[in-house]
């Protein structure tokens, strides 16, 4: 179903926004459910490590084809470095997402 209202600003980063300019409407408005989808995914992978709200501008997605994502985390220097994977995949109109998250090598 359509959006209501555009959640893209208090979701999204401005280089994400800017990611879906060239899109038409609904294709943008399906990117950035998928993006939602993937971030609240993300924070909920991320509470056990920061125990904290991880806020949408935290974290950058960018979901890629083959169902997977490229993630990088805007934590402060004290949270982290962590190895985040995404995996979406859109069925009938629903999005699915997956987020695993990971103590980085360099802690």
């Amino acid at each position: 179903m359509p959006l209501r209202i555009d959640i893209a600003r208090k979701v999204l980063t401005d280089d994400e926004r800017a990611e879906l300019d060239t899109l038409s409407e609904p294709e943008r408005m399906a990117e950035v459910r998928l993006r939602f989808s993937a971030k609240e995914a993300i924070y909920k992978a991320l509470d056990p490590f920061v125990r904290r709200y991880v806020g949408f501008h935290e974290v950058s997605v960018r979901p890629l084809p083959d169902g997977t994502s490229q993630v990088r985390a805007h934590l402060p220097p004290t949270e982290g470095p962590f190895d985040v994977e995404v995996r979406w995949l859109r069925r009938d109109g629903l999005v699915l997402t997956t987020a695993r998250v990971s103590s980085g090598a360099s802690r």
